[in-house]
Parts: structure tokens; C-alpha cells; sequence
């Protein structure tokens, strides 16, 4: 319960010397029930006592995002913006997600650019291209994020089964704890498609994460692969996860290096060598699906489920994943929602900390190793 943490709390404070490494992990454990508030009350204790640490600012400055308190986050901001004990990425990210309005101009001509570009290749390209073909003519195209804080209310389900002709679309290990209720979600016309990097589509063992609903109502996995992994994929990997995953299509994804040409160039260091960032996944589906639906279907919609770029997603679960721009991509969201060309539905539980994907996987029950993952683990892609 709250209370026995923040009793827990108080009296660790008045201990002498303070164990801040006690008092960060009640902080910690009080997020993880839901507790912001109270989450907030006792990093703000830590400032008061001049106990504040490299933990409980970033705490306190997430958790007032969290429950929308803006203002106060962006004052307190004012305060360590120059604080060494913050990382530079997370300075550099905290303080562009507080000023997303000085992004709109940008964003909107990303969103254009890159819809006018897609557009007129899949237009030229789709007679030829077997996943396109098969993408298109859908009355609905609904992105479900991976977010383990996603939730469908009986309405929202009766919404979802009207729909005439609908395309689920799924990101890499494909939202598992949404899964099992797919039968109240989906009609007889409903179909759906996993996309995702190939390092997060397969396990170690070269199965995809996602378990399709049924066969005849998938339609394969997009894989994305970058331009440095080509090699990898092509002699090591793609012909095996081909075998292994059959009788489910394969595809390799076409249109990720148009999209990635119009995202803005921001850069990261990593051991001292400065890197771009690039688009999530999620921009890249999204992007790719407001073309197709342009190009082919013009009066289909496009949903998105589940996303929302939260705080806790950016702060918490991707704490370390500095390489993409998030508060880009979040206003990116806003905008083509405000422009009615995205209609969200669902919802997400606002105080729950959103999972990293080990977190997710482990939720659900699932301990297969993603293929990244073994890389990193021995060094050398596995044999498949």
C-alpha cells in the first residue's frame, strides 16, 4: 500500500547518515504501484533535505508529466537543466518534449513531405510490390502499439468489430497481452500484419513474437532491415526465418530509408562518436499506412491504439533509447490527430509505468530471447 511506503519513507529520512539508495527504491516501488503522487511528495522531501540525487530529480521531474502537471515540471526543469548529475540525452530530451510547440512547423512539413514522397512511389511501385498489393482496399487501418497500458472498453470493441473491412497492423513483438482478447475485437473481414526491425521480430531462434490470430488472416511480417545489416540478413538470416516461419509471408520493408530521409537530424554521442537519431517503428508504420491509405483508399481511415508517446513511455521504458526523437514524434501524433487524418481509440492506464519490452514479454509469460538480444548476449547472430 502507499501509506506503508511513504511510513517506510519517513523513517528512512530520519535515519543519519541518509541510505539513498533505500530511499530511491521506495520512490521506485511507489511508481511501480501507480502511486505518482506520493512518488512525487517524497522526491520533493530528498530536494528539501538537500538529499536530492541523479534518481529522485528525474523522478520527481517524470512523475509531474505524468499526472500533467506541466508547469511545475518545467519550472523545477529551470533548476538542473545545467545539473551534471542529469545525463546530457536526458536534458536535451526533457527539455524538447516541455517546448513540442516550437516543433509544429517542422513536424507538419515532415508529415507532408514524406506522405507526398510515399505517395508517388507506392502509386508507381504497388503493381509490382506483393505486400502493397495486399495492404491495400481496406475499409480501416488500425495501429496497435506494444504500450502493456492499453485497454478497450465495450464500446471501443463494438467500434472496432463494425468496422467493414478492417487491417490490424502489430509492431515487432506484437502487443502479447492484447492477444488473447483479439476475438472481441475482430469481425469476419478482419485481417493483420506485424512490422517491425528484424533484430525485434524473431526470436533466437527465428520465430516471430507474434502468434497470428489465424493464417488466413495474416498476412505476413514487414521486416525492416538498415542499410548496415543487409549483409547480415541476407547471408545469415533471411532465408532460414523464411523456412522457419512458413507457411506466414516474409517481406522485406522498401520504404523505411524514404521515410527516415525526412525525419530531422538530431544527433546522440555514444562512447564519444556522435550518431543520428532515427524514427521509431512506430513513425515508420504510421507514416507508411497514412500513405497507402492516401495512394490507394483514399476514404479509409487510419486508428492508432495505444499510442501516445507518454512520459512514462519516453522516460521510463525507453530511458536508455536516446536514438530516436520523441517529442518529434509525439507532436507528429498531436498534429494528425488535430487534423483528423488519426482517430485514436482505446485507452491507457495513466498511472501505470509503461514496460520496457523485457518487462512486457515478462508479463505475458513469454521467455523466448529476441534475436538483438543474443547478439549481445554471445557476440555472433545465432545459427538458425
Amino acid at each position: 500500500m502507499p501509506a506503508d511506503l511513504v511510513g517506510q519513507f519517513k523513517v528512512l529520512l530520519d535515519h543519519s547518515p541518509a541510505d539513498l539508495s533505500a530511499l530511491n527504491r521506495v520512490i521506485a516501488d511507489l511508481i511501480g504501484q501507480g502511486s505518482r503522487r506520493e512518488a512525487i511528495r517524497c522526491a520533493r522531501s530528498l530536494r528539501r533535505h538537500n538529499l536530492d540525487n541523479t534518481d529522485s530529480i528525474k523522478a520527481e521531474l517524470v512523475n509531474l508529466l505524468s499526472v500533467s502537471k506541466e508547469s511545475r515540471a518545467k519550472a523545477l526543469f529551470s533548476r538542473y537543466q545545467d545539473d551534471p548529475r542529469l545525463a546530457e540525452s536526458f536534458r536535451w530530451m526533457f527539455e524538447r518534449y516541455l517546448n513540442r510547440s516550437r516543433l509544429v512547423d517542422d513536424v507538419t512539413q515532415s508529415i507532408q513531405a514524406t506522405r507526398r514522397a510515399l505517395v508517388a512511389v507506392i502509386r508507381r511501385t504497388r503493381q509490382r510490390s506483393t505486400y502493397l498489393q495486399a495492404l491495400s482496399g481496406f475499409s480501416d487501418y488500425i495501429l496497435v502499439s506494444n504500450s502493456n497500458r492499453l485497454q478497450f472498453s465495450d464500446e471501443d470493441k463494438a467500434v472496432l468489430k463494425s468496422l467493414e473491412k478492417p487491417l490490424f497492423i502489430y509492431q515487432n513483438i506484437g502487443n502479447p497481452l492484447i492477444l488473447p482478447i483479439r476475438g472481441s475485437l475482430y469481425n469476419s473481414q478482419a485481417r493483420e500484419v506485424v512490422i517491425g526491425g528484424f533484430k525485434n521480430l524473431y526470436t533466437a531462434t527465428g520465430e516471430l513474437f507474434f502468434q497470428p490470430w489465424t493464417t488466413p488472416q495474416f498476412f505476413g511480417a514487414l521486416t525492416r532491415v538498415n542499410p548496415k545489416f543487409i549483409a547480415t540478413w541476407q547471408e545469415l538470416l533471411s532465408e532460414p526465418v523464411r523456412r522457419i516461419n512458413q507457411p506466414h509471408p516474409i517481406y522485406e520493408l522498401e520504404e523505411n530509408l524514404l521515410i527516415d530521409a525526412f525525419y530531422p537530424l538530431t544527433l546522440f554521442s555514444t562512447n564519444g562518436i556522435n550518431q543520428r537519431r532515427l524514427c521509431t517503428n512506430g513513425w515508420i508504420a504510421l507514416c507508411l499506412f497514412d500513405a497507402i491509405t492516401h495512394a490507394t483508399s483514399p476514404s479509409a481511415r487510419l486508428w492508432s491504439a495505444g499510442f501516445s508517446m507518454s512520459p512514462s513511455y519516453v522516460f521510463e521504458s525507453c530511458d536508455a533509447l536516446y536514438f530516436h526523437d520523441y517529442p518529434f514524434e509525439k507532436t507528429g501524433l498531436e498534429l494528425r490527430i488535430a487534423e483528423g487524418s488519426l482517430t485514436s481509440i482505446g485507452s491507457t492506464k495513466s498511472d501505470i509505468p509503461e514496460a520496457s519490452t523485457a518487462g512486457h514479454l515478462d508479463q505475458a509469460g513469454i521467455k523466448s530471447e529476441k534475436l538483438v538480444d543474443f547478439k549481445k548476449r554471445t557476440g555472433q547472430w545465432p545459427k538458425l
